[in-house]
């Protein structure tokens, strides 16, 4: 019974984004005590794509409904587009990157792992930026924060490795340890990818 309504919502439009999420990144549905009942019901709407949006009322208006952003962007107006692209909402998708880079960051420091946040490394004619690198015992992992909404998670893992693990970018991390004075034997690309 509970695989059948998991199947009915993934391939429901409301429910599509669903499949690709982790078990995990909704786990608070089963522990509704530990968050307040109104940002259990904002959330609960939010992952199951049950928000107002212009694009879910025009699919049960019967007259021609506008479907394009408010915020004047020429994309329609669905909650992935808020979420994810919208010029509107950007600062807050930066701010809630930023929280997932400092948390992470105060975990490595509580394990005595040095950590360097944002580093500047050259990459002709610009540099390229990972948001976390961790170095202990001459190994360094590169971190890089998603947060993604339906996008494939492992798409965007993948996606990750592939850039910071180029044999361009690995060459030039090298570089920058040994121009920053750490010696550094191996690097490791651990993307961190959240839905």
């Amino acid at each position: 019974m509970k695989e059948e309504w998991a199947n009915s919502l993934h391939e429901s439009k409301d429910g599509a984004a669903l499949k690709s999420s982790s078990s995990e990144s909704s786990s608070w549905v089963a522990a509704p005590d530990k968050v307040s009942s109104k940002l259990f019901r904002r959330g609960f709407k939010l992952r199951s794509n049950l928000m107002t949006t212009r694009a879910r009322q025009a699919r049960w208006k019967s007259s021609a409904h506008e479907v394009k952003c408010r915020h004047g962007c020429p994309s329609i107006e669905s909650l992935q587009h808020i979420i994810q692209r919208c010029h509107y909402t950007h600062s807050s998708r930066v701010y809630r990157h930023d929280r997932v880079v400092k948390r992470l960051v105060k975990i490595a420091e509580r394990h005595n792992r040095k950590v360097l946040v944002e580093p500047q490394i050259p990459l002709a004619p610009t540099y390229i930026k990972p948001d976390i690198i961790l170095i202990h015992n001459k190994h360094a992992v590169v971190i890089d924060v998603q947060v993604c909404g339906d996008v494939n998670a492992e798409r965007a893992f993948s996606g990750k490795v592939k850039k910071y693990g180029s044999p361009l970018c690995h060459s030039r991390i090298l570089s920058f340890f040994n121009t920053v004075g750490f010696e550094v034997d191996s690097i490791f690309h651990a993307p961190f990818i959240l839905s």
